[in-house]
């Protein structure tokens, strides 16, 4: 275990994601706290530590220098401390938000998770490592948030890791972050290559600029991936997001 974090240190370093040792710890501990609930609880096919820091924390970690990117945003202060609120669509076992909770103790985070037991793991862990303060986790659909006024575009940044192609990642998400704000996705190549040009037929409707491409570091990766920048520039029409059964119905990239 100790080699893999400190492999863990190293690759994040060069994927510019400079970790302290007690954040290394921490990632420890909800490897120790995934395993023990994936054991009865299905949250990732594989919770081996080394699967975790390969697929999943090192993925998620390629975000952190694009959320303290001072071209993206101008932060504020808040009662907690943080200066940069994101929403994670989507949150699963806590990829990417979870672990960008730890690596960015400036971020406060929301983690939206429709799915009861997942939800009830991101909680524990919440608790497990003493970030109650900082993340906040609602068990409930994307698009319900989206279309109440409370949570409405008030997020400066967002992610949504495996809700589907770009067209309905944003859709989901892109209604909940204010103008000026941004979205972050995460891609394979092939995916890039597949859903590119549909996502621009959306993303002018959901009030996003073109998507920005950015390749992380490969090799200190371990895979290729891109992630798209996509900068909200004006407010999201009230009629988005739609229902899952219109969305899946009509995407709004056109028919797949």
């Amino acid at each position: 275990m100790k080699e893999v974090f400190d492999q863990l240190a190293a690759r994040a370093a060069t994927l510019g994601a400079l970790l302290e040792p007690n954040q290394i710890q921490m990632f420890g501990r909800f490897c120790v706290d995934l395993a023990e609930y994936n054991a009865h609880t299905n949250l990732v096919s594989n919770s081996d530590p080394l699967v975790l820091l390969r697929d999943h924390i090192l993925d998620s970690l390629t975000l952190v220098p694009l959320l303290r990117g001072h071209q993206f945003s101008r932060p504020t202060s808040s009662d907690d401390g943080c200066s940069l609120s994101l929403v994670d669509v989507g949150s699963g076992a806590g990829f990417p938000g979870f672990v960008l909770a730890i690596a960015c103790p400036e971020l406060s985070v929301t983690l939206v998770e429709s799915i009861g037991k997942k939800a009830k793991f991101l909680e524990m862990v919440a608790g497990s490592l003493g970030l109650h303060n900082r993340v906040t986790v609602i068990n409930d659909r994307a698009e319900s948030l989206g279309r109440d006024a409370s949570w409405r575009e008030t997020f400066l940044a967002g992610t949504a890791r495996a809700v589907g192609p770009v067209d309905v990642a944003a859709e989901l998400t892109l209604p909940l972050i204010r103008v000026g704000g941004f979205l972050l996705l995460q891609k394979s190549h092939a995916q890039l290559d597949d859903e590119l040009t549909r996502a621009r037929l959306s993303l002018s409707a959901l009030g996003a600029g073109d998507p920005r491409v950015v390749v992380p570091d490969a090799e200190a990766l371990g895979k290729q991936h891109v992630i798209l920048v996509i900068e909200k520039t004006t407010t999201t029409a009230s009629q988005f997001p739609r229902s899952p059964a219109a969305i899946k119905r009509h995407p709004l990239g056109g028919a797949r």
